[in-house]
């Protein structure tokens, strides 16, 4: 006679299955009850962060930095890079200087892109580039006075410089700093310029009169054709894009390229210009984030009245959200936009809701966003991480 199998045996098994069903189902609903709060930028900072030690409200233990609030500050692949009149530091998030490099910048600019940031001065004739903890390449002793500097995220550079006997020349180079084009204007300035992302292209923002008006320009040239690598050609616009008469005061290289004016936000994807007007009110303070721009609008030149906007890459407002205290500093980085008012913190995520928020800054007087949701807060003389 041949015995049944025992029933209670796959019991076990069951068992496992219906535990493991309710655990996923409860960790599914926690995830959607705090999706605001829990997300892998999460898992990150608990991975990364797990043997710093911090505060409850998430603050780390500050660190002395060299220099003042005058000087400049960017994140630089997650590290806090400070560029002053007399050099350049670099410093982990635990306050441990990896880059203490002494510099002449009468007027200290720096252009970060990706993992690479170059340093230069206004007027001057160097640049600087850092990466890996390290500089990683100069150039120098440039003709004319650099007016700005812009990378790709392959390393490719446009530095826009002011020489005897043209309004401004823009130089390409590549990743390796070999010399590869150059446009030379006579009749009309370039405020700004960058190289595509795709390394095809060249945009350079121009500045002339169009029947007696102020007419701005993004000025597009090709990198492909009748290139020999390594030799120096001069360029002619293969076509021009109207930017009207909004003057445009910073850009920002990128797929797609955001251009900050002062009466509207323009992004140029690649054929293309579309704008986002500030309908007639005041140009406050702007952010750049992945895929997103913070702009800050009030109808008033002054005072704490104000309107934050998410822009996106289309050119159509993502959210926006009312602030009634004065703004102290706006930063953004990933998905995440970081708000410093007078004794607060607040982080907001990539629809402008409230990620995570910090009472009691400690006269903070700059805050500067990271990508996973972290960020650094800045004091005269001191700096300290916040982990939400």
């Amino acid at each position: 006679m041949v015995k049944q199998p025992k029933k209670k045996r796959k019991l076990l098994p069951r068992l496992l299955l219906g535990l493991v069903t309710l655990a996923l189902a409860a960790g599914a609903v926690f995830l959607i009850a705090h999706h605001d709060q829990w997300n892998l930028d999460t898992l990150k900072r608990r991975i990364a962060y797990r043997t710093l030690e911090r505060s409850d409200t998430g603050q780390a233990e500050s660190f002395t930095i060299s220099g003042s609030t005058s000087d400049l500050y960017c994140i630089l692949d997650d590290d806090l890079l400070v560029c002053s009149t007399q050099g350049v530091r670099l410093y982990s998030t635990g306050g441990v200087c990896y880059v203490e490099d002494a510099l002449s910048l009468d007027e200290p600019a720096v252009e970060v892109c990706g993992d690479t940031a170059a340093v230069y001065s206004v007027g001057g004739d160097a640049v600087y580039l850092y990466n890996g903890r390290t500089q990683s390449g100069a150039l120098t002793g440039l003709e004319g006075s650099i007016l700005s500097v812009r990378l790709n995220s392959r390393g490719w550079l446009a530095v826009t410089t002011q020489d005897s006997g043209y309004k401004a020349i823009v130089t390409v180079y590549d990743s390796e700093l070999t010399q590869l084009a150059a446009v030379r204007l006579s009749t009309s300035f370039v405020v700004d310029a960058v190289v595509s992302e795709d390394c095809g292209s060249l945009a350079a923002v121009t500045i002339g009169q169009e029947d007696a008006s102020f007419e701005s320009a993004l000025a597009l040239y090709d990198l492909t054709e009748n290139q020999e690598a390594g030799v120096y050609y001069d360029l002619s616009p293969a076509s021009t894009l109207s930017l009207g008469n909004n003057l445009t005061v910073d850009l920002f290289s990128g797929s797609p390229v955001w251009l900050v004016g002062d009466s509207a936000l323009a992004v140029w994807s690649g054929s293309t210009v579309t704008s986002w007007s500030y309908q007639g009110l005041y140009l406050r303070g702007y952010a750049v984030g992945s895929q997103t721009v913070a702009v800050l609008l009030s109808p008033y030149q002054s005072g704490n009245q104000t309107q934050l906007y998410l822009v996106g890459s289309d050119g159509e407002s993502v959210g926006s959200l009312a602030l009634d205290e004065q703004v102290l500093s706006l930063s953004a980085a990933g998905h995440y936009t970081a708000v410093l008012t007078a004794n607060r913190l607040d982080v907001y995520n990539k629809e402008l809701g409230l990620y995570a928020s910090l009472e009691g800054t400690d006269g903070a007087q700059l805050a500067l966003a990271r990508s996973d949701g972290s960020a650094f807060l800045i004091r005269g003389g001191s700096a300290q991480l916040y982990v939400p």
